[in-house]
């Protein structure tokens, strides 16, 4: 039986919408097993991620991503666009915590508080600030350290500044 040329078309259309709205899943190949065993403890510890990818956990719907550096990587791969990028080595090495957020995010959640050791800003608009985490519980006495926005995209190195950040502070 031959079918009309419409209807291949449309089944064709419903096949590629599945595809395109499937929820993304893990990779197929497998994760080294000191990788894989680095993502179990960040879960265990923060929980509340899910693994999308062989080296990447996903917290709060997307809003953070932390991208482990594989055996013999030095780089994380480029921020990717509308993020500010975390980086905990300089120059912007290492591990890799994307955040897509214009609200106040707490790096503690996700245990990243005072390991930002470098900075990328890829939106289009507004700033991040980044402040630590003063002597005060209530957030009194927290201090302003550095900002970062679409005007001043980059921080490679935050000397004095380094591994102090606790919040961020976006403006979009």
């Amino acid at each position: 039986m031959r079918l009309p040329p419409t209807t291949i078309v449309a089944a064709g259309l419903a096949v590629g919408l599945v595809i395109a709205t499937a929820p993304e899943a893990v990779s197929a190949a497998p994760a080294d097993p000191a990788l894989q065993a680095r993502i179990e403890a960040q879960l265990a510890r923060y929980p509340g991620g899910v693994q999308i990818d062989r080296n990447k956990v996903s917290y709060d719907a997307g809003t953070a991503v932390i991208n482990f550096v594989d055996r013999g990587q030095t780089l994380a791969t480029a921020c990717p666009n509308e993020r500010v990028c975390l980086y905990n080595g300089v120059s912007y090495a290492g591990d890799r915590l994307d955040l897509n957020t214009c609200a106040w995010y707490d790096l503690a959640w996700r245990g990243w508080q005072d390991k930002t050791r470098s900075v990328r800003y890829t939106k289009m608009g507004g700033t991040a600030a980044f402040e630590n985490h003063g002597a005060v519980p209530d957030h009194g006495s927290d201090v302003l350290l550095f900002s970062v926005g679409y005007r001043n995209r980059d921080a490679s190195s935050l000397g004095v500044n380094d591994r102090k950040a606790d919040h961020v502070r976006p403006r979009c």
